[in-house]
């Protein structure tokens, strides 16, 4: 009988060949080692066949791990090979935000120690710096600076660009800078930005290689050398991996190291030199965050990302772009190893920096900008309530201190043999899923890094407390002064802490899901008139200036007098802009490695004031009253730069001469000047100019079929009441005119970054300045001040029946003022008017109450009695638009009729302004200077005498200097096309012509007088040599009338200092005597001699046209 057998498939046993999967892996390790030299094969042709520099922005996640050592491995190669030289740089940098993951931070601190060893061995010139945004640019300065309001994946973010993008592209700016003004072969160089994009990371990923072009071969690659532009550098960008998929890149990291993981049967290891032994440690580290599997990388020079979009896996620990959960922090808090150094509580602040994202009852209504159209303030919902800003200072206070604390608990362990007593480090040591290799590698990592709190939080501290203090003083936030500062101490002494927030865990479990929209649409901004009697019609026909509004506060400082206020100074209202271009004429010699400098007086190409070129007297005029000594400062301001950088006597020298090869422009401002433009009527020909109307569009989207209206980011425009058709037919002159208006304000130390290398911001601490500032008691004066806002807020709020919202009320620009009179705080020159407008704005708009609704519900501020909603806002602004609209079309009829209207009546009103300021001027040059030298008045002007006589001077010389004609001085007041058509009537030319040639003459009179009134006095104290007969001949010889005020009964000087004044002040007064008698003399020329010309150009045809009409008058 035949047997059945029965078989289970439940019971079937799966049989693997181990044999045969063996070889299956030992074949692809062999395809990803060729996938590798292939890599290496292409950097090699690159930095071979082209004069390249290569930099590698390196997160040492796995992908640019591979990059960085596939660039190494072709420098050594060739370097070994003789291909290149060994001095070629290999640039490395790697981005810490001063927020990352522990684990990187600790990984990248942990590889770069042994990237330089290697380096060093293997004969490659390796630079490997740890960059870090700017201090403004920091997360915690900038969010809660109110400069922003915490950003969600709704809405865009511009956070990779600033805490990752910036500094890297800083830092390859400042290394090229570096090889340029050191005088470095390498200054010509390419630079090559090799990064780590590739095909296989998912469609995101994908598209920015191809938008970033790297989609290239290596041929393409080497003759295309205008990729990308880094700042003014040009660099090309190439993705060596970007064919290798995810698993390939593990199974890298694999076979890489000295003693890898896995080895290649039939071969020897090394099969990938590394700078580790293994990267055990890495793929360890990815297994503990257990998300997603990249790091946040960003290639130089891109900037098709503004946001990492919140997929990278070891991200920022704040990161609220990834949504309601960060798995790869959830992940790692979990772990006693990262959750002991406060990684569950940096992930309670993140969740609720993501709660605050959402939820529109946190923003404020700030006071930041205006329309000055309906000269209304904005109050906008895009910062976030001071009572959020101070928690996010002081939670970040507190990881901070909590870092700080954790490094000197382990350090302490680590110093006694201790450190199995930490939880953190006997957790690793504990794990029975990690090799041996691993481990011991990973607690090395631990080891040295926990005993450094750089490598965990490092997200506040002194200088960032200032900062904000110095921010939300000119910015109107409202607290008491210094707050940020009081915060930071307080927590800094272990006192002040507040718990740590729920998790977003946590908070669902009590208030349900967190929902990304939030809990309300966002709020439209709110309007609050400027004025306190509304006239729209007269104000659309009327703008004026919110400045205009301006007086600065007075404060304690003003019970001294001006002149002994060293807090305050007086500025011009008006300057015009002074350019030069100088050669510097100098030598350097070098004593035991220290510098001599020998300054000689440079040459001067041109000078320009207000884009004109000067010559002759005014030239001379402007370089002896101040100039020459901008151009000197400017010289040694960049020396003292360059000698703060360098030690080294020849890198100076080098770096010196290259920056003065080449004439250089120094900038600089002449007060008391103001260019004015003066109206010359209408041309025919038209001019382009652009259509006089100004709109944002409003962001609109699709759902659900219909077209949705959303909020935009607002912008107003300033009233423009002339059409297109006048700016393109409207000839105008622009003139410089003498303006002695002034005002004071508080000192701000200024500070020129373009004398620097490195990343010098708009704001900038002066660690010198703050070192003798905390010496002098600064802190408690600052604490002293809050102190005191505290005690009148807080604790007498039931006295002054304070609300809530009254709590924290803005207090004024006294942090900031005091911040800029100590010099704490620099400001870049080319930020100090943008400064001073801040400033003044603030200053305004607290005047006026408009920082009392920062606390208050929406309800409050909409309800408020001045409120006006942007509904009835744009209303108003429409029926206003209305009212210029019709001015505008009475405006084009003015224009048309124009066209045939003479030049003549024009020029008469212009010519009026010009001889009356010249007049003014000569006695001004004169007399004011005159009367001051000889102690004949009181000075009661707020400018010195002096200033205002030698500014009338030069612009005297600026203005009359060059005219040598009745055409040039034609030329001052209309344009040359209207000269061409004024000559074409020879009427009109001849009959304007005779009023110029009265005015000249009439000014020469005035001169004449002038200094007529002065030569006897002069003649006789220039023979005096005693006080006593020089206060006589004053008082003997002085005009009529000069004699107002009895300053010379009190003035005693001595033999010594008398004899020095009176010799200045003859030879100034001399001086002055010669310029104007020429001046008189060339015009007294003009008015008699030019219309003698003018009739002998005249054709016999124009004369008796001339003859004609005058017998016809």
């Amino acid at each position: 009988m035949g047997a059945v057998n029965i078989f289970n498939p439940a019971n079937t046993i799966d049989v693997t060949d181990i044999t045969s999967v063996n070889t299956q892996e030992n074949e692809r390790l062999k395809h990803v080692l060729d996938l590798f030299n292939a890599g290496v094969k292409e950097v090699r042709e690159l930095i071979e066949t082209t004069k390249s520099i290569a930099v590698i922005k390196s997160s040492m996640g796995k992908d640019s791990t591979v990059t960085l050592l596939m660039v190494i491995e072709a420098y050594r190669q060739s370097i070994a090979e003789n291909k290149i030289e060994k001095e070629r740089p290999l640039l490395v940098s790697t981005v810490n935000t001063l927020g990352e993951i522990f684990a990187m931070n600790m990984f990248v601190a942990y590889c770069r120690k042994r990237l330089l060893k290697y380096g060093k061995d293997a004969g490659i010139n390796i630079s490997h710096e740890i960059v870090t945004p700017t201090l403004q640019d920091e997360f915690f300065v900038k969010y809660a600076g109110a400069q922003k309001f915490v950003s969600n994946s709704t809405r865009a973010g511009d956070c990779t660009i600033q805490l990752k993008l910036n500094p890297s592209e800083n830092y390859v700016k400042k290394t090229l800078h570096g090889f340029k003004t050191g005088g470095s072969k390498y200054a010509n160089y390419n630079v090559i930005s090799y990064v780590g994009s590739r095909f296989g990371e998912g469609n995101r990923r994908t598209k920015n290689i191809n938008k970033s072009n790297l989609s290239r071969n290596i041929n393409e690659l080497i003759a295309d050398v205008d990729e990308v532009k880094v700042g003014t550098y040009k660099m090309q960008s190439f993705a060596p991996i970007k064919h290798i998929t995810t698993d390939e890149v593990f199974d890298l990291l694999r076979i890489a190291g000295n003693k890898p993981l896995k080895r290649i049967k039939g071969m020897s290891a090394p099969y990938i030199p590394a700078f580790l032994d293994d990267f055990g440690l890495l793929i360890e580290l990815y297994g503990n965050g257990a998300g997603s599997k990249e790091t946040c990388d960003i290639s130089i020079g891109q900037t098709t990302n503004t946001a990492c979009n919140g997929k990278s896996r070891f991200g920022c620990t704040f990161c609220t772009i990834c949504g309601d959960k960060d798995e790869t922090s959830i992940s790692l808090s979990k772990l006693p190893r990262w959750e002991v150094l406060g990684s569950e509580n940096t992930l309670r602040v993140r969740d609720w920096l993501y709660r605050i994202s959402i939820d529109v009852s946190y923003r404020a209504f700030h006071a930041r900008s205006h329309d000055p159209l309906v000269m209304r303030a904005a109050l906008q919902p895009n910062t976030a309530k001071p009572q959020v800003l101070e928690k996010m200072v002081r939670f970040a206070s507190q990881l901070t201190i909590d870092s700080i604390n954790h490094a000197k608990e382990f350090k302490k362990l680590c110093d006694q043999g201790r450190e199995l007593e930490h939880p953190g480090y006997k957790d690793i040591h504990d794990d029975q899923f990690m090799t041996p290799k691993v481990k011991r590698a990973f607690l090395e990592m631990y080891k040295e890094s926990v005993q450094n709190p750089a490598t965990l939080n490092t997200l506040f501290g002194l200088k960032h407390a200032i900062l904000l203090s110095f921010r939300w003083s000119i910015d109107g936030v409202g607290g008491a002064r210094f707050r940020p500062l009081a915060i930071w101490k307080q927590i800094e002494r272990g006192e002040g802490r507040i718990p740590y927030p729920k998790l977003n865990s946590e908070y669902e479990a009590i208030h349900g899901k967190i929902k990304l929209t939030g809990n309300a649409p966002l709020p439209e901004a709110v309007m609050f008139p400027l004025t306190a009697n509304e006239n729209l019609g007269h104000l659309a026909l009327n703008p004026f200036n919110l400045m205009d509004f301006w007086t600065r506060p007075v404060d304690h400082t003003d019970v001294f007098e001006e002149d002994f206020n060293c807090s305050v100074s007086r500025q011009a209202d008006t300057y015009a802009n002074i350019e030069a271009s100088v050669r510097y004429n100098y030598s350097i010699s070098k004593i035991n490695n220290e510098c001599i400098l020998d300054y000689k007086t440079p040459e001067i190409a041109y000078i320009k004031l207000d884009g004109k070129v000067l010559n002759g007297l005014a030239k001379n005029k402007l370089l002896t009253n101040g100039f020459y000594r901008e151009i000197e400062s400017n010289f040694y301001s960049r020396f003292d730069a360059v000698c703060t950088e360098n030690d080294d006597a020849t890198v100076i020298e080098g770096i010196m001469n290259k920056v003065f090869s080449q004439p250089v422009k120094v900038s600089s401002s002449v007060p008391y000047l103001q260019s004015q433009s003066l109206f010359c009527g209408y041309s025919a020909k038209s001019k382009a100019a652009e259509p006089a109307k100004n709109f944002t569009r409003r962001t609109t989207k699709v759902k659900k079929g219909k077209f949705v209206r959303g909020n935009t980011r607002l912008r107003f425009y300033s009233n423009q009441l002339n059409s297109r058709l006048h700016n393109a037919h409207a000839q105008n002159k622009t003139l410089l005119l003498p303006n002695y208006e002034t005002h004071t304000q508080k000192f701000i130390g200024a500070h020129d970054k373009t004398h620097f290398a490195g990343d010098i911001e708009n704001l900038q601490i002066d660690d010198a300045a703050l070192t003798n500032w905390i010496e002098l008691g600064g802190i408690e004066e600052a604490l002293q001040l809050h102190d005191n806002d505290i005690i009148e807020t807080i604790k007498k709020r039931h006295l002054r029946k304070y609300r809530p919202h009254h709590v924290r009320r803005y207090k004024g620009t006294r942090p900031a003022e005091l911040l800029l009179e100590r010099g704490v705080i620099s400001v870049d020159k080319g930020y100090f008017e943008q400064l001073k407008f801040i400033l003044k704005r603030t200053q305004i708009f607290n005047e006026m109450g408009l920082f009392q609704f920062q606390s208050m519900k929406l309800s409050e501020v909409a309800n408020h009695p001045k409120a006006i909603s942007m509904t009835q806002h744009r209303q108003d602004k429409a029926n206003m638009l209305q009212i210029v609209r019709k001015h505008r079309n009475a405006q084009r009829k003015a224009v048309t009729r124009g066209f045939t209207q003479s030049i003549e009546d024009s020029a008469t009103s212009n010519l009026t302004v010009l001889f009356k300021y010249a007049i003014e001027s000569i006695k001004v040059a004169v007399h004011v200077k005159n009367m001051e030298y000889f102690k004949l008045k009181f000075n009661t002007s707020n400018v010195p005498a002096l200033d205002r006589a030698n500014t009338s001077s030069i612009w005297l010389a600026l203005t009359f200097g060059n005219v040598s004609s009745i055409d040039d001085v034609l030329c001052l007041i209309m344009t040359q096309q209207q000269l061409i058509s004024l000559k074409g009537c020879p009427r009109s030319y001849i009959k304007l012509s005779k009023k110029v040639a009265d005015s000249l003459r009439e000014l020469s009179f005035e001169i004449e007088d002038a200094l007529g009134q002065w030569s006897e006095l002069i003649s006789m104290l220039e023979n005096t040599s005693e006080v006593t007969d020089f206060k006589c001949a004053i008082q003997k010889y002085a005009p009529p009338g000069s004699l107002v005020d009895d300053l010379l009964g009190s003035w005693k000087p001595g033999i010594k200092y008398f004899n020095e004044y009176k010799a200045n002040a003859v030879a100034d007064i001399k001086q002055v005597k010669s310029e104007l008698v020429e001046l008189k003399t060339q015009l007294r020329r003009i008015g008699h001699t030019s219309l003698k010309k003018m009739g002998s150009k005249m054709t016999l045809s124009d004369k008796l046209t001339v003859l004609n009409n005058m017998v016809k008058n």
